[in-house]
């Protein structure tokens, strides 16, 4: 393979998808992939590279420079050997990556709106105990301030 985008083929059609389905899943277009598998197409971004490594089940290191194994086993350019993730973490990446990219999209706001109102919750609670004089905040007083009531 001479190029990513040969190799963002090869990758796709192993896998039987179209470019629409690709593109679907990645939540661009499909002349965006159009351009990237063209000879002298545009290259994706290194974030959109991950994610046609990960959604084709190919090495990131296979998809970007054509070395080492195409498929994503761990190896150095897979996501699994960059983190650990628990039996949790794994079962909601991949409800995730079920979802279309609008309901994607919702999700990611909902997570940064319920995490901005911890952050808020944790912040006013460091205000109201040092306007009460308390020296400081114990791991279990922090935990209350952002349990909700």
């Amino acid at each position: 393979m001479r190029n990513v985008g040969d190799r963002i083929r090869r990758g796709r059609r192993i896998k039987g998808w179209t470019q629409a389905r690709l593109a679907s899943s990645l939540g661009v277009t499909t002349s965006a992939v159009g351009h990237w598998e063209r000879p002298d197409g545009h290259q994706p971004s290194s974030e959109n590279l991950v994610e046609i490594a990960k959604h084709l089940s190919v090495s990131v290191e296979w998809l970007a420079i054509g070395c080492g194994d195409m498929r994503a086993h761990g190896s150095c350019g897979s996501l699994q050997s960059v983190i650990s993730l628990s039996a949790e973490e794994e079962m909601l990446i991949k409800r995730y990556q079920g979802l279309s990219s609008p309901s994607r999209a919702l999700l990611v706001q909902f997570i940064e709106a319920l995490t901005n109102s911890a952050e808020s919750t944790v912040k006013a609670g460091v205000a109201r105990a040092s306007r009460e004089s308390k020296p400081s905040l114990r791991p279990s007083s922090i935990a209350s301030l952002i349990t909700p009531t």
